[in-house]
């Protein structure tokens, strides 16, 4: 089984899916955990994100799996999931994640993972493109004050700034 969970940024998908799976008892896959890890990759090599060409060069060469939905490893190493909520790795991810390629990269990821597992899982594109055919499908949206405040939540930030 497949539960697809689409929405706008800081809406409370991830809160959505993670209460969804638990009661479920389905994994909770977050593909913007594959997003941020291949923005981990980007920012420590150096690599320019607004360069789609460089970008999509080097994203080609990761070796990015998941054993689990909580174990993603990047060439051979396990990546710290919690280390990768930031902004500075957001701001990457929201970039790379425009780049044809890279998208065609995760949505295999997650496409081969839920061919083995019933999952519920989250994300942009999630209802429309890497799961279109799953009939359990969940658009999640939140006005723009509620969102700006989960953001600034999650980073500790100014609400104001974030508003």
């Amino acid at each position: 089984m497949i539960i697809a969970i689409d929405g706008t940024s800081a809406s409370g998908k991830s809160t959505v899916a993670s209460m969804l799976a638990e009661d479920l008892n389905l994994v909770n896959l977050n593909s913007g955990n594959l997003y941020r890890t291949l923005s981990f990759a980007v920012l420590n090599a150096g690599v320019d994100c607004l360069s789609e060409e460089s970008t999509v060069e080097f994203v080609e060469k990761q070796d990015l799996r998941m054993d689990s939905a909580d174990t993603i490893i990047l060439n051979g190493a396990e990546i710290d999931l919690a280390s990768l909520r930031n902004p500075q790795i957001d701001s990457v991810s929201s970039k790379i994640s425009f780049y044809v390629p890279v998208r065609l990269k995760v949505n295999g990821i997650l496409r081969m993972f839920a061919e083995k597992y019933d999952v519920v899982c989250e994300g942009r594109d999630i209802t429309s493109v890497v799961f279109p055919e799953t009939p359990h499908k969940f658009f999640i949206d939140a006005d723009v004050a509620e969102r700006a405040r989960r953001r600034t939540a999650n980073y500790n930030g100014d609400y104001d700034k974030v508003l």
